[in-house]
């Protein structure tokens, strides 16, 4: 099950950056990655290995100059996130500036409240708390990316 869902969201994840690319009409493509240690490929073990950042790059076989930026720290969470994007205009202005916007949060939040003793006993508790707080930041990312 875990796999079909890896699977398919690489596929969607492909297809997108595929469909974006081909109604992109400028020189420069802006790829902007907000995420946590997943986004750049880190295993469990620490080591840094191919991301799914990478493949995407890899597969945007572009005449196009790729500039890409990356929000990425090693334990962020939704509501980090959420703030940083509140709080500084920088990543407002890359928000704007992007044609593809890559979003990964939210392993360490789920992480974090399965090994919290209270969110043990329901996981509908920790499913509708990390679910609200997506929300959120999805709400305040749309403010600032119009792409679609």
């Amino acid at each position: 099950m875990n796999k079909c869902i890896k699977l398919l969201s690489l596929i969607i994840l492909s297809l997108s950056v595929y469909f974006i690319y081909l109604n992109t009409e400028n020189k420069v493509l802006n790829i902007l990655v907000i995420g946590d240690n997943y986004s750049q490929g880190i295993n469990s073990y620490g080591i840094k290995e191919y991301s799914y950042i990478d493949y995407t790059l890899e597969e945007l076989e572009t005449n196009k100059e790729i500039k890409l930026k990356k929000y990425i720290t090693k334990e962020q969470s939704i509501t980090n996130t959420l703030n940083y994007i509140k709080l500084t205009s920088d990543i407002k202005g890359y928000l704007k500036d992007a044609h593809i916007l890559i979003l990964n949060i939210g392993y360490n939040d789920l992480i974090y409240k399965l090994s919290i003793k209270e969110y043990n006993q329901t996981n509908n508790n920790i499913y509708n708390e990390i679910s609200n707080d997506y929300n959120n930041l999805l709400q305040e990312i749309r403010k600032y990316y119009k792409r679609e």
